[in-house]
């Protein structure tokens, strides 16, 4: 990915209208892990925290050195988090 195609990605991203996700989140029934880089440039950490407020079932797990894409950045800690949450749901 070249410097424009980041810089258009995160412009785009910045850009986004969240209301309509926000506006559907407290109908939201199933069991939610939000898995979330504190290092996040893109989207802030703090719409992390919006979500959880707004999700009735979530568990919210904030990545410490982890950006954007911390499936990515910390693949290690994000699977550890998905199969513990996986397991839990049974």
């Amino acid at each position: 990915m070249g410097a424009d195609d980041i810089r258009a990605t995160y412009l785009l991203e910045r850009r986004l209208d969240w209301a309509q996700t926000e506006n559907a989140l407290p109908a939201t029934k199933t069991p939610t892990l939000v898995l979330w880089g504190k290092q996040d440039t893109i989207q802030p950490v703090e719409r992390a925290h919006r979500f959880a407020e707004l999700l009735p079932n979530e568990q919210l797990v904030i990545l410490d050195g982890c950006g954007h894409a911390p499936q990515l950045d910390c693949p290690d800690p994000v699977n550890r988090h998905l199969q513990t949450f996986f397991a839990d749901s049974r």
